[in-house]
């Protein structure tokens, strides 16, 4: 098992698909089986996982998804000193809810919906 691995389901209730616009890691690889997906549909969720690669380090990424709606951004930094941090950026008139996050084995949640 790697020192630190950040694991992020996205839960999409948008009422629009999410395609995989871009991607990328700064520290760490994506786990074997668990790059971000090419499409999140409506009433579907997504996972992804990144993990440590190396001796004393982290994982930090993020994935972006294009939609009708506009871009959706999850960013998460899992260090290996200090506390961890994630982030989504979502289109006005859409919120994103988290759940989880923290510890060296990081899971978290993204609850995306359309705000009424």
């Amino acid at each position: 098992m790697p020192s630190r691995s950040t694991n992020i389901e996205v839960d999409n209730n948008t009422g629009a698909d999410l395609v995989l616009a871009d991607q990328g890691l700064s520290h760490g690889i994506w786990t074997e089986g668990l790059f971000p997906p090419q499409l999140i549909r409506n009433g579907d969720s997504g996972k992804f996982q990144a993990e440590s690669a190396g001796f004393m380090t982290g994982d930090q990424g993020y994935a972006t998804y294009s939609s009708s709606a506009g871009k959706f951004t999850f960013n998460f930094d899992n260090p290996y000193v200090g506390s961890n941090d994630e982030s989504a950026v979502v289109p006005n008139g859409y919120t994103a809810s988290r759940r989880g996050g923290g510890g060296d084995n990081s899971e978290i949640t993204w609850k995306l919906e359309k705000v009424n």
